[in-house]
């Protein structure tokens, strides 16, 4: 069974106190087959069936580009994006009871360029977890016009139960925000 790498909350940012207000959270599933899990969170997760959970499974190499893809046809819905994302995926992009294999398609770059170009008011918290593989693929972001912020690890105490210790990544000292 995999295990969370990262999460992507979806929402929109308070104007006067930042944060986030959010609609849906995207969950990131590693180190067995990887998958995005789409669900909604909040006002939305009152059993609106119009908002259901959603499953993609990645391409490795596109993995955070193909979280941005996920947001831009389910959330935004932008028009385009929506019927350019059913001609190449067909019934399984409407289906939310499916799951979706990204790597199966070829012309995703298409969908990726279309998305990058969408408009929105949409902020994302992108949590990215240690040994995450989307903590090498962040530099994406640059290229999207969501609103982001991105949290990465600083400090890790975990135990290991090959090694039977306690092991310590980075440190607290003088971290100040």
């Amino acid at each position: 069974m995999g295990t969370y790498t990262a999460q992507i909350l979806i929402g929109t940012e308070h104007q006067n106190h930042g944060g986030i207000i959010p609609s849906f959270v995207l969950y990131l599933s590693e180190n067995s087959k990887p998958a995005w899990i789409l669900l909604p969170h909040g006002i939305n997760a009152g059993g609106c069936p119009k908002y259901q959970k959603i499953v993609w499974i990645p391409t490795v190499k596109n993995m955070l580009e193909d979280a941005l893809l996920m947001i831009s046809i389910n959330i935004l819905r932008d028009k385009e994006i929506v019927e350019m994302a059913n001609r190449i995926f067909g019934e399984a992009c409407s289906d939310v009871n499916n799951t979706l294999y990204l790597y199966n398609y070829e012309n995703l770059s298409q969908l990726y360029k279309k998305s990058r170009d969408l408009e929105s008011n949409y902020k994302l918290v992108i949590t990215a977890l240690d040994n995450s593989t989307i903590l090498n693929q962040l530099n994406i972001l640059e290229k999207y016009k969501f609103y982001v912020e991105v949290c990465v690890p600083v400090y890790i105490r975990s135990y290991s139960a090959w090694s039977k210790k306690i092991t310590i990544k980075g440190n607290l000292d003088g971290f100040i925000v």
